[in-house]
């Protein structure tokens, strides 16, 4: 009978104990998710600083919240801290490589910063990923990528590339490569198609 005494207690302590964690682990994951969310709320405001503090409460709570990094790296990129912004769309990408988002946001830090190489291959990596891209949290889709796809190759010099881009913004393919005045006219296309740029 003592040894029935002794086990009850045992097991009830350890069955508390046990529902206890699985509790504690349970609330880790949509905490994160309530700073993200709060963070993609603080962004649309335009409360960029505000919005990186979210994201990061997000990170300190699970630290594989890839979509924490992505939030980072946009609103860093509205700071105008570019070079922080790539950090953290590196990071979001290394934790979920198809993130069509953060190669968005990171295709345009890259633009911010002139390097048009990785812009485009991020760009590219963001059209692979998701074909239809849409921003959630921006008004910025397909045509502002394929704008800074057709501006970055111009700027590397790839001019039948840019022109590609051009034509299938335009649905048109009028632009005449042995005309004298070519570059001009792509220059032009290029700015006639340009909505605005991502960052």
């Amino acid at each position: 009978m003592q040894t029935k005494t002794i086990i009850f207690p045992f097991l009830l302590v350890m069955l508390v104990v046990f529902i206890g964690c699985s509790d504690e682990e349970a609330d880790e994951v949509p905490l994160a998710e309530k700073r993200i969310n709060e963070g993609w709320s603080e962004y649309m405001a335009a409360n960029y600083s505000d919005a990186v503090i979210r994201h990061q409460q997000a990170l300190d709570t699970d630290p594989d919240a890839a979509e924490a990094y992505n939030g980072i790296g946009w609103a860093l990129a509205r700071l105008n801290r570019i070079s922080e912004a790539v950090e953290n769309f590196q990071r979001a990408i290394a934790m979920e490589p198809s993130n069509a988002d953060a190669h968005a946001g990171l295709a345009g830090a890259y633009m911010a910063e002139r390097d048009y190489e990785r812009a485009i291959a991020s760009a590219r990596a963001a059209l692979s990923a998701q074909s239809e891209y849409f921003s959630p949290h921006d008004d910025i889709g397909v045509t502002e990528l394929r704008i800074l796809l057709a501006k970055s190759y111009y700027n590397r010099g790839e001019y039948s590339e840019a022109r590609a881009q051009v034509d299938l913004l335009r649905g048109a393919n009028d632009l005449d490569p042995s005309s004298s005045t070519y570059l001009q006219d792509l220059a032009s296309a290029i700015q006639e198609v340009s909505a605005k740029q991502i960052f």
